[in-house]
């Protein structure tokens, strides 16, 4: 073991193995303090973007847009930011994340673990620098991770930390954020999307879910489909009482409306733009539209894929106000072709 002491006003060093002839193997290197407290190594690089892109990987889709400067990084409509972390296995981490959501946009923090295990938070603040805190364990068997920062509408962030649980306190000196939030349960959704690594594969498992009223919602069946320009992104649940019993709920937005973030009572009109509850096999048949609330979606207009959050409000059968929240992120449903038989007749 050595010892040293860094010189005052040191933020920062790099330490270097090196062997002066044949192979030297290292292992087990820690960095520890003088009363034996291990220092967290930080995982991801550049995550205060000093570097601007270095060891990020931009994704653009049509319409979108990922810019870097001023140590901060701008995702809007759909543009995201990954980087693909070495981690143990069975080792909790602690994740800090700063976002800043101009317009009232919003977007999301996706760790893609492994198939059907995503955990994201939804970042949606009030307009200023908010800090997001967030801690994951990795599964057996899981030795490297991607973090995918998206932006829905519009996003900025900063100061992207991973380090072993636990962390201390991270005094970022940052005079013009002053304060650290953290959002209610309304404000910030935790899940666990059925979701791939996106853009290291060239499709990914999609997801429909979120909450009506206290109760949580999670798609058994997703469509996303165009009839008569309009698009319907639909999520359906299976409910009692029998097997055919389903709840559903259905986005609905016309061709024509650009990607972006809605207010259903001052828009729903001009754009066109509804958000139905039905259950499905009850007689009568009820549905409910919503009256109120905020859309946010971008629709990709090479693949039709599409991804969004809805947070609205309708009147249910005992005209009360319920709550509904959805997250979903939904391919173009392709419809079958019926598959032609020929038949041969005997002579």
């Amino acid at each position: 073991m050595s010892t040293f002491r860094p010189p005052t006003g040191t933020t920062g060093l790099t330490l270097q193995l090196m062997g002066n002839a044949g192979d030297v193997w290292f292992d087990s290197l820690q960095l520890v303090e003088d009363g034996g407290v291990v220092i967290p190594v930080e995982l991801i690089r550049n995550g205060d973007f000093a570097d601007n892109s270095d060891h990020w990987i931009a994704n653009r889709p049509v319409g979108s847009s990922v810019t870097f400067s001023d140590n901060e990084c701008q995702a809007n409509l759909g543009g995201s930011i990954e980087q693909e972390i070495a981690v143990t296995p069975g080792q909790t981490y602690d994740f800090s994340i700063d976002a800043m959501t101009p317009t009232e946009g919003h977007g999301f923090a996706m760790f893609h673990i492994a198939p059907g295990n995503t955990p994201q938070i939804e970042l949606r603040g009030g307009g200023g620098w908010d800090n997001y805190t967030s801690s994951l364990t990795i599964p057996a068997g899981v030795t490297e991770i991607t973090l995918e920062v998206i932006g829905t509408t519009f996003l900025v962030v900063d100061n992207l930390s991973l380090k072993s649980a636990p962390v201390p306190t991270i005094n970022q000196n940052r005079p013009h954020r002053t304060h650290t939030y953290r959002p209610s349960q309304e404000n910030r959704t935790m899940s666990n999307a059925n979701a791939r690594k996106a853009a290291r594969q060239e499709s990914a498992e999609r997801f429909f879910q979120g909450s009506i009223g206290s109760e949580n919602f999670k798609a058994d069946f997703r469509k996303h489909e165009l009839k008569n320009n309009f698009w319907l992104a639909e999520g359906a649940m299976k409910i009692p009482p029998t097997e055919t019993s389903r709840q559903v709920v259905i986005f609905k937005y016309p061709t024509t409306t650009d990607s972006g973030r809605y207010q259903l009572e001052k828009d729903s009109d001009e754009h066109q733009l509804a958000v139905i509850l039905m259950t499905i096999n009850e007689t009568p048949l009820p549905a409910y539209q919503a009256h109120r609330g905020t859309v946010e979606f971008f629709h990709n207009s090479d693949d039709h894929t599409v991804t969004g959050a809805l947070d609205v409000y309708l009147m249910d059968v005992n005209n009360q106000e319920l709550r509904v929240q959805m997250l979903f992120s939904l391919d173009r449903t392709t419809r079958r072709r019926p598959t032609r038989v020929n038949t041969v007749q005997p002579r």
